[in-house]
């Protein structure tokens, strides 16, 4: 039968290196005269006739060898009149080297199909496969998916499709192809088979791809082995199931009878059983091995354990050949050869508990790869045998069931009914009572009427107790009353245990108050601003989907910002700054409502949500946040809050967008009072230091004229003039982040207090550097104690690497001190002054400065605006 192109219009044919065809596509068929390919060996060369003729046909080979080596291409004349453009890709599927050709008629574009085949279907690790429109053969295949399979590719090309899937799945082929042409992509699960014959599941998508006449060309289909994560959720869900299922079991064999039976069926294995460690009367099997004495599988696994034949979790796996039982003796006696089986240790924690053993009639059976992921089954299951394993012990033994009862960390009491029978110590002290106090009372009598989320106490414990009767163990959180009348909160977990043929109810209470107040914090922390205790931002925007309800329209949003906090942490520290966010957030959080929502947005921004409240009910809160704001803002430097309102009248405005106009208006708030109040903040700034220092309006008055008039001296322009001057005013301006007591103390300073003050440059220019009026003199107020011998400070800058301005401002304020004096220092007259000026030019001052200032001094001695 012909086979439906694959690429038509193109000449597929894969060889081996020998150039023996393994494959030629129906195109090639048909285009270079063969019906069926030849049977026996047939070669490349065989397929033409070159032009011109060549003395030896094996050379057509030898030519497209060497070219496969680095893709290339050729002519070769056909059988028929058209030539054929070739390209070659060499392709290694394990050690079989194979080489495909692509022959394309000259007159047509190449199909963008073939530089996917060259780039990426032969180097993929996923499975690819390319087949007809029929889906009956595997046209094209790459190395994955051979090496998926466990084939070569040679084995695999030109065979149907139903060599690769499962038995079982078989019957399902067509009516999955059939899907893909409807839909033209199809995703499915099913199962394939490898050469081997083990099956294993897969997850296929498979793609049709149609011509322009929407007609099915070809199928491709992409395959991932997924046996990992089948296994793995298979695990999983048998876990789940095991551990779910074992508190309706209630003796101890009967548990752990039904959880080998479980690990049994989902390991396929033959037998097994438990071996606890120093308890034969829990060996139980399903193949009558009770008599085998456990103590020697114990020794077996940690003989095996020191060989070194244990895996890192303690696993013994040892292949066996024959499936009688003699093995054992061999393996008791040290002989590996028996098997398969399985030794694997339960460790609840780093005790050996005992030891489970599985085997295999054959070693299809069992995969060792599962090894790990029964392991991890196995786990839980330990901790739940051990448990079980001291519950049954606690019983069965009085005299050990008092000594672990009065001895268990949690307390513990036995209900016969809804009455309390017995109690350990713990129970006593948890409740500040005796047992007379507890026993024959009901759960109402020692709990408050309504449980913390308002559930009736004697109707939800009579529930609980009904259903762990009923078999069904509780576990949940409860609330309980000391003998005192305090209340305090416990975990209980309500269980149904036989004692003496009766049923009675164990309840193992731990008082979890300490840990109610743990998280209760953490969830205060999770939502709450540590610096300032309101809400945060994550709260907030928790709080915006919540409230977004037509009964709290209209709802109003207040975003607010705080101007000038970078400044107030730049003049008096970061414990300032945080003393003004905190009563800023106080005095917000006292303006609104109760049920108003306060958060700190970040970092200086405030936010406020607030539920059936109109605009203009808004306007007037932040009216009297900003006059509240404005006191304690103002108390140190001039700043502001700005705020913005918007409001959200109906249902279909978008919150999120009512939020966004807030902060607009917020901003544009923000620029206003900053556009109105630049001219006033130099003001500001200068009276508050006025307030807080020794300098006065007189020095500064006396220091701009002086630098103004020192300045056009100098031949400075305008502007440079501007900035000398507004340096010459607020030099010291960092003195305001200084303690007065320190800069206004009459006396001289101590060594520390000296150090101090030495701080004032760098806190004035990080004012100065934040505030876009005074940036162009931050570098001046850093630098205007620096010396002209590098010996100043806060840089120890010499000569010229001093700004022009810094140097001018250090002549004519140490001029104006020595005339006008300090608390602690006499004045001196105008001739000392310049005189002094003099002894300390080229050391302390620029020279030719000071020479400029004292020539200009002494021609306008008599002018009233110099002293």
């Amino acid at each position: 039968m012909i086979r439906k192109n694959l690429l038509p219009n193109v000449v597929l044919v894969i060889t081996d290196s020998r150039g023996k065809i393994l494959y030629l596509n129906t195109t090639g068929e048909e285009i270079l005269g063969f019906s069926t390919l030849p049977s026996g060996d047939f070669y490349f060369w065989d397929l033409f006739k070159s032009d011109p003729p060549v003395k030896d046909p094996k050379d057509v080979f030898s030519r497209v060898n060497s070219l496969a080596k680095r893709p290339g291409e050729f002519h070769l004349k056909t059988r028929v009149p058209e030539f054929l453009d070739w390209k070659f890709t060499a392709v290694k599927n394990g050690k079989e080297e194979l080489f495909v050709g692509h022959g394309v008629f000259e007159q047509l574009d190449i199909p963008g199909e073939l530089s996917m085949l060259n780039n990426v279907f032969y180097h993929t690790r996923l499975g690819v496969a390319i087949g007809g429109p029929e889906g009956k053969t595997l046209d094209l295949i790459n190395p994955a998916f051979a090496e998926m399979h466990g084939f070569s590719m040679a084995e695999l090309i030109g065979k149907s499709i139903e060599t690769v899937f499962a038995p079982e799945e078989q019957k399902n082929i067509q009516e999955e192809v059939k899907k893909v042409h409807q839909k033209g992509w199809h995703r499915f699960f099913t199962r394939h088979q490898r050469k081997n014959g083990s099956v294993f599941p897969v997850l296929v998508d498979a793609v049709a791809i149609k011509n322009n006449r929407g007609m099915v060309q070809y199928r491709v289909v992409n395959v991932i082995d997924i046996t990992e994560e089948e296994r793995s959720e298979r695990y999983r869900k048998n876990q789940i199931e095991i551990m779910s299922s074992l508190e309706s079991y209630s003796s101890l064999e009967e548990k752990i009878n039904f959880i080998l039976r479980s690990i049994l069926e989902l390991v396929n294995g033959e037998r097994g059983f438990f071996c606890l460690k120093g308890s034969e009367e829990y060996l139980v099997s399903n193949r009558g091995l009770e008599e085998l004495p456990p103590e020697r599988f114990i020794d077996l696994w940690e003989k095996k354990s020191r060989e070194g034949a244990a895996r890192d979790f303690g696993t013994v796996f040892i292949p066996r050949p024959d499936s009688s039982l003699g093995w054992l003796n061999k393996a008791w006696e040290g002989d590996s050869s028996g098997g398969p089986f399985l030794l694997i240790p339960l460790k609840p924690g780093e005790e050996i508990l005992g030891l489970l053993f599985l085997g295999f009639d054959s070693l299809d059976r069992f995969d060792a790869e599962e090894i790990p992921y029964l392991e991890g089954l196995l786990r839980p299951i330990g901790y739940a045998m051990k448990n079980a394993i001291a519950q049954d012990e606690l019983l069965a033994s009085n005299a050990k069931y008092r000594l672990l009862f009065e001895n268990a960390n949690d307390g513990i009491m036995l209900m016969d009914g809804m009455f309390f029978s017995d109690c350990n110590q713990k129970i006593m002290e948890m409740f500040r009572a005796t047992s007379r106090d507890i026993i024959g009372k009901t759960p109402i009598e020692i709990s408050p009427a309504r449980q913390p989320d308002g559930s009736d106490s004697e109707k939800k414990s009579r529930e609980k107790v009904e259903k762990a009767l009923q078999g069904e163990p509780q576990f949940f959180q409860w609330q309980h009353r000391k003998l005192d009348g305090e209340l305090f909160d416990v975990e209980v977990s309500l269980n149904s245990v036989i004692i003496g043929g009766e049923v009675y109810l164990q309840s193992i209470v731990r008082d979890i108050t300490e840990r109610k107040r743990t998280e209760e914090r953490l969830r205060y922390l999770s939502f709450h601003d540590s610096l300032t205790g309101i809400y945060n931002r994550a709260f907030f925007e928790e709080m915006l989907g919540k409230m977004d309800l037509e009964k709290n329209y209209p709802l109003s949003v207040i975003m607010g910002d705080i101007n000038g906090l970078k400044m107030i942490n730049d003049a008096f520290g970061h414990r300032e700054g945080d003393r003004v966010l905190r009563e800023i957030a106080q005095l917000i959080k006292k303006t609104v409502r109760e049920e108003d929502i306060v958060c700190r947005w970040g970092g200086d921004e405030f936010a406020v949500l607030l539920p059936r409240t109109g605009l203009e009910k808004a306007l007037e809160i932040t009216q009297k946040i900003k006059s509240g704001g404005k006191e304690i803002l103002t108390r140190n430097l001039p700043s502001s809050i700005s705020l913005g309102v918007a409001t959200k009248d109906r249902g279909e405005e978008n919150l999120e967008g009512i939020l966004h106009r807030a902060e607009e208006r917020m901003a544009r708030n923000k620029f206003l009072e900053t556009m109105s109040g630049r001219s006033a903040l130099i003001t500001a700034l200068q009276k508050t230091l006025f307030e807080k220092s020794n300098e006065t309006e007189e020095h500064a008055q006396r220091m701009e004229n002086m630098a103004r008039a020192l300045g056009r001296e100098m031949g400075l322009d305008d502007s440079k003039i501007d900035e000398l001057a507004l340096l010459a005013t607020l030099h010291d301006l960092g003195k305001i982040g200084i303690p007065e007591e320190i800069v206004k103390k009459p006396g001289p300073l101590t060594s520390k207090e000296w150090e101090i003050v030495k701080r004032h440059p760098e806190i004035g220019f990080r004012i100065a550097e934040g505030t876009p009026e005074l940036a162009p003199i931050a570098w001046g107020i850093l630098t205007h104690h620096e010396r002209w011998d590098g010996k100043g400070y806060p840089r120890g800058l010499k000569k010229r690497d001093i700004p022009l301005i810094s140097r001018i401002v250090a002549i004519i304020d140490a001029y104006d001190v020595m005339t006008n004096g300090r608390p602690y220092k006499e004045a001196i007259s105008h001739r000392e002054a310049l005189l002094e000026l003099k002894e300390n030019a080229g050391t302390q001052f620029d020279s030719e400065i000071v020479n400029t200032f004292v020539k200009i001094m002494e021609n306008r001695r008599g002018f009233s605006g110099f002293c």
